[in-house]
């Protein structure tokens, strides 16, 4: 018998689906590979999450961001680049 050691990325670890087509991650690292298991959301929402450029628009049924921070962002185009 060979055992596959299944990994969950950092922001899959912390997820918390509210159903199954909502999830909310907290102060997290979003990377190129969560875009899989993230394909189903429909709601997100990111408190001070890290996002590669143009992650969001990725996600093919997304219709609903909630981008939550302590404080706006320096760099006051960022936001802009989550959508490519």
């Amino acid at each position: 018998m060979i055992l596959v050691r299944v990994t969950e990325t950092r922001a899959q670890a912390v997820a918390k689906w509210r159903a199954v087509d909502e999830v909310w991650l907290d102060h997290t690292v979003l990377r190129a590979e969560d875009l899989g298991w993230l394909a189903p959301a429909r709601k997100l929402t990111m408190w001070a999450v890290k996002v590669p450029d143009a992650f969001v628009s990725a996600l093919p049924k997304l219709e609903w961001l909630d981008v939550r921070a302590r404080r706006a962002p320096s760099d006051g185009g960022r936001i802009a680049l989550l959508f490519g």
